[in-house]
């Protein structure tokens, strides 16, 4: 079961347990979105987010494995308060040849590309594989600050082709 299908199936039991404990409506949505955003983090997965800006959550997953294990696309979205929203990508695939290399910033130490328009940013030195985080159109409401919250704590496994090692 993936967390997507888990929150479809059991979130709205958590919001009427919650409701049940806080006794407001919007407390008990809040509370709920806690907890989710806590276990999605355990959630077995390729890639993680384990560090999100403030007032921010995991909103969405898609995972794309029509060529799996020869490529491999996780589309994460962040979301928060405000409307704001954050796409964190993983495309893998055995056969990309090389990889960018130069940093122009890092994230909690680890290189990044910030890519001159702006918007998007690259977390480098993930072999086969880029993985970035976009706060630019058709995003927005986040900011390159935000984007490397996120980066400076994002998990990798570490063989994206052998879900055993996730």
């Amino acid at each position: 079961m993936t967390f997507e299908e888990y929150v479809g199936s059991r979130g709205p039991a958590l919001v009427r347990l919650a409701r049940l404990l806080t006794g407001d409506e919007h407390r008990a949505e809040d509370l709920t979105q806690e907890v989710l955003s806590r276990a999605y983090v355990h959630w077995r997965a390729p890639v993680r987010l384990t560090a999100m800006p403030a007032g921010a959550w995991p909103a969405g997953c898609e995972v794309t494995v029509t060529n799996f294990p020869a490529a491999l696309d996780v589309s994460l979205v962040v979301n928060g308060s405000g409307f704001r929203s954050m796409e964190v990508r993983l495309q893998y695939a055995r056969s990309i040849a090389g990889a960018r290399t130069e940093s122009n910033a890092t994230a909690a130490g680890r290189p990044v590309y910030r890519y001159p328009q702006g918007g998007m940013m690259e977390l480098l030195g993930i072999p086969k594989a880029h993985l970035t985080a976009g706060w630019g159109w058709p995003n927005k409401g986040f900011t390159e600050d935000d984007a490397t919250t996120v980066l400076g704590g994002v998990q990798v496994a570490e063989h994206l082709d052998r879900p055993a090692t996730w």
